[in-house]
């Protein structure tokens, strides 16, 4: 069946989507070339070598057919977050293995740790620390206020369970489609 006429003039825009090199006869394409294990292996740590929050000397990355399996102890659930979207941000990477161990460097206190569950939120998630409230007591962290999706709700409970010194999560996060708009800014 030869294709329509809407479809053939919309072809030409598939050749500017990111990955593809060639569009041939105007409705099928060509990926670029696959990318080898070493290549996936070294963007990774370039990567990761620019971000001062991560020491990717304490990490052992190895690519085996496009799987990148990353081993390591952290200090923080936002450097696990860090490492992760890097791997997976590598061309040509096809999953990821991620056995990665959260050891802070000290006990800390309650204040640290909500601090850090603070922190995670905004800069992992992007959500405004003007809607949220966090409270860890004994080892429970308490998350109240208003996010745009469910998705941030959940992954606000993911990673404040990923905290090291939190027990227990209690999640009474509201969801409010009125603040989709309202993800704190990373400038």
């Amino acid at each position: 069946m030869k294709p329509g006429i809407k479809v053939t003039r919309r072809a030409p825009t598939v050749g500017r989507i990111k990955g593809l090199r060639v569009v041939v006869n105007r409705l099928r394409t060509v990926p670029f070339a696959a990318v080898r294990d070493d290549g996936i292996r070294r963007h990774i740590e370039r990567g990761l070598s620019r971000n001062p929050a991560v020491d990717p000397r304490s990490l052992s990355i190895e690519v085996t057919r496009g799987v990148v399996h990353v081993r390591g102890t952290i200090r923080t659930p936002v450097q696990r977050r860090i490492i992760e979207d890097e791997a997976w941000s590598a061309p040509g990477m096809r999953g990821l293995v991620s056995e990665l161990e959260v050891v802070p460097a000290r006990p800390r206190n309650e204040v640290q740790v909500t601090g850090e569950i603070l922190q995670g939120l905004s800069q992992c998630l992007g959500i405004d620390l003007s809607e949220v409230r966090v409270v860890v007591k004994e080892g429970v962290a308490c998350l109240r206020g208003m996010v745009p999706s469910d998705h941030l709700r959940s992954a606000a409970e993911d990673l404040a369970r990923l905290t090291p010194e939190v027990t227990e999560v209690r999640n009474e996060l509201q969801v409010s489609p009125r603040l989709g708009g309202m993800l704190a800014s990373t400038s």
